[in-house]
């Protein structure tokens, strides 16, 4: 197979802005870099009922059946939908991989580097020797295009110099290749290992000239780890910690394993299953007979070399097409680029045909909301301008985030059968369309409340800012400090402290902590420089990063001042600091149905809606409504000939709505022509509706009394006012508002 050529980035396909798929096939970089996230999840030798037999992932920039059915394993393993669809919730738990099975690159580097001082070669070469010296964890990038087998023959006299073959590659690559790094992460899930321990990351050539055979005084020439090659023991206690070995020393102090009886020694059970998985589950290969597949070290001690019976050996040195880029020395490097947000697109509650609106009846979400007295997009059951719909779902549906956003401002805690026309809590999403803002709204939801313990994420996330907290901005996981037992040369061993991985949280997610920054090297000498770390609130010796190795990797966040008031009192919340949701996430549930007697007979309802600050959707298929003048906003005379102007409603005989008028609008076969209004008026949620009450001339025949406790009890439910000090609501209150569901219709299929 012709080496392949890494695509080149284009707009359109940066990673994780699109959702990837099948069909219609996709292809590009951003296709390679998922190809290379998912090496761990094609198929192996025992068929798990996903797609073909023994079908091996390879990294073609292409998104084909292979792809497709890793993408399953994967989503089936993370109790995803499992679609083969490549979206939001699906992108990040592909990055979350990385802060639940930590695969930390400074444990990687070359051993030449971390040693205090640099002990003479003794070997038969030229002295001095040829381009030595110390690396600084990641080879000085010697060798480029040179091959173990330049200037060799055969007993025949063939010259092997023609065979540049990757397993003879002398080339010190600059870091460890990105995609051994996820297919390990890979690993750890699918054969259900929690930490790993690293023997062996990089070694340059200078640290494989400090080990020589005494016998031969022939170097160890263990090219795969130039970058290509991991070499591991599960987080437990590995057979090689208890089984005896016999050491001989050189005259430099060199260790050297002698003695020892390979073929009578067990292997590590452990380490046996791992290395099954790998090939059983993953699709690794043993050795390196096929090209563009991972290779896993072989345990048995009795074949050629490399053999591995007392720890895992994974690399990527037949892998097709790798680029330089590819090769990275810091964690953060290597979760790059950065998944950035896919527009992935949800219904926001479960009729019955699920959350795809690419695939769910669209018509079952136009003709729930108008078949009910609430009244429809863009009119209210009130006689009102209607800015969103009523979705009818029992009290206790799920409620989801119709895109990738950020919590802005809400209500939440508060009993939702306090007022009579429904809850008043809600969620306000902030949302791009390239680079435009665009809003989505949840009305009515359930009491739940913003505490430490909340299962919904962006609940306990507003909890969390009432303390000083670390916003994570890469995937990273959670570090503790343990002692140790580490041996040194001589056999003994002391203790030691150290900063374990542990399981830790993904993008966005924010983490209580405690104390100021602290340099991590003093609590373990073996962490990464140009690092701090900050103390987790209520862990114990639980600490995480917010810079490592000189790369901003958590955000430092201080406690809003009264935001735990607001919370407690149930008032509403403008944010200044944005929760991250996923498309998808469940933000909550239906909350009870309303009290007031015009409305309970229908039952519980999710409000939703969508609005954005400037029109985004035009053209054939979409009507400009303007109704900018909020004291217009009850009357229903000026609603009316503004609809019937626009030719979306039939024309009446008074010009004013009524009951009946409502009703046999819901009937008519044209009212589909509503869905595509865009109406350009000031948010519901930030009108006086006691002096829009007032000011429509058809309510004249209302109590001044009544009319007023009507006002009054509509007020309660505005939150744009209270919401504004966050500073992230649109400038002005007058908004362009879509039908959710056409709106959403529209860009599923964009």
């Amino acid at each position: 197979m012709p080496p392949r050529t890494r695509p080149d980035v284009t707009d359109e396909t940066k990673y994780g802005i699109r959702v990837l798929r099948f069909l219609p096939k996709c292809e590009g970089f951003d296709v390679w870099e998922l190809q290379m996230r998912l090496l761990a999840w094609g198929s192996g030798t025992d068929n798990d009922e996903i797609g073909s037999f023994m079908d091996p992932v390879r990294v073609t920039g292409i998104f084909d059946t292979t792809t497709r059915d890793a993408v399953k394993r994967f989503q089936k393993a993370y109790k995803l939908p499992i679609t083969g669809v490549v979206d939001d919730p699906t992108f990040r738990a592909i990055n979350g991989q990385a802060a639940l099975f930590p695969v930390l690159i400074h444990d990687f580097r070359c051993p030449c580097a971390t040693r205090k001082d640099d002990p003479k070669i003794i070997c038969r070469c030229v002295d001095p020797h040829p381009e030595s010296g110390k690396c600084e964890g990641f080879g000085k990038k010697r060798f480029a295009g040179k091959f173990l087998l330049d200037g060799k023959k055969l007993a025949d006299d063939t010259d092997l110099s023609t065979e540049k073959l990757d397993v003879y590659d002398m080339e010190e690559h600059d870091g460890v290749d990105k995609a051994l790094l996820w297919a390990v992460r890979g690993l750890m899930k699918r054969a259900e290992i929690d930490r790993i321990s690293i023997i062996a990351g990089y070694r340059c050539w200078h640290d494989n000239y400090l080990h020589t055979d005494t016998r031969h005084w022939s170097h160890r020439k263990i090219t795969l780890n130039l970058g290509k090659a991991i070499e591991f023991q599960h987080g437990g206690r590995c057979t090689r910690h208890g089984e005896e070995i016999e050491y001989e020393y050189s005259d430099t102090g060199e260790r050297n394993e002698i003695g020892r009886d390979w073929e009578t020694k067990a292997n590590c059970a452990r380490c046996e299953e791992i290395r099954v998985a790998a090939m059983a589950k993953c699709g690794f290969q043993l050795r390196w007979q096929e090209p563009d597949r991972l290779s896993v070290a072989e345990s048995n001690k009795k074949s050629p070399p490399p053999v591995t019976p007392f720890s895992v050996q994974i690399d990527t040195v037949r892998r097709v097409g790798r680029h330089k880029e590819d090769f990275v020395k810091t964690y953060f490097d290597s979760l790059q680029p950065a998944y950035e947000v896919a527009p992935s697109m949800f219904l926001p509650v479960d009729l019955g045909s699920g959350l795809d609106p690419r695939i769910a009846s669209s018509q079952d979400y136009f003709a729930n909301p108008e078949k009910k007295k609430g009244g429809w997009f863009p009119l209210g059951g009130s006689r009102t301008w209607h800015s969103g719909v009523h979705l009818y779902a029992p009290t206790g549906n799920a409620v989801h985030a119709i895109a990738p956003g950020e919590v802005i401002a809400c209500r939440t805690g508060e009993a939702d059968s306090a007022e009579p026309y429904g809850s008043r809590n809600f969620v306000l999403l902030r949302h791009k369309l390239k680079t435009k803002n665009w809003y989505s709204l949840y009305m009515h939801l359930d009491a739940g409340k913003a505490v430490a313990t909340s299962l919904l994420s962006w609940r306990q996330r507003l909890h969390v800012q009432t303390l000083d907290a670390v916003e994570v901005m890469v995937p990273m996981p959670l570090f503790v400090k343990k002692e140790v037992d580490e041996y040194k040369a001589d056999g003994t061993s002391e203790k030691k402290n150290r900063l374990i991985p542990a399981k830790g949280h993904n993008l966005g997610d924010w983490v209580a902590t405690e104390g100021d920054a602290v340099d991590p090297l003093t609590l373990d000498t073996g962490a990464p420089k140009d690092s701090l770390v900050f103390k987790v609130a209520d862990k114990a010796d639980t600490y995480i990063y917010t810079k490592m190795e000189n790369k901003v990797v958590g955000e430092r966040r201080l406690k809003t001042a009264g935001l735990d008031t607001k919370i407690a009192g149930a008032k509403v919340i403008g944010l200044d600091k944005p929760i991250k949701v996923a498309g998808g996430e469940k933000l909550g549930t239906i909350g009870a149905a309303p009290t007031d007697l015009t409305l309970n007979g229908e039952g519980s309802f999710l409000h939703v809606e969508v609005f954005a600050e400037e029109q985004l959707l035009t053209g054939d298929g979409w009507t400009l409504v303007e109704a900018t003048d909020p004291a217009k906003a009850a009357d229903r005379k000026a609603i009316t000939e503004a609809l019937v102007a626009k030719k979306l409603l039939a024309s009446y005989d008074d010009s004013v709505l009524l009951d009946a008028d409502l009703q046999a609008a819901g009937a008519d076969p044209n009212n589909f022509l509503l869905r595509s209004a865009v109406l350009n008026s000031p948010s519901a949620w930030s009108i006086d509706w006691k002096a829009a009450l007032a000011a429509a001339t058809p309510l004249s025949f209302l109590k001044v009394v009544d009319r007023d406790k009507l006002g009054d009890d509509f007020n309660k439910y505005s939150w744009w006012t209270e919401a504004k000090p966050g500073g992230l609501l649109p400038a002005s209150e007058v908004v362009f508002h879509y039908h959710p569901i056409a709106f959403l219709v529209q860009l599923a299929h964009t």
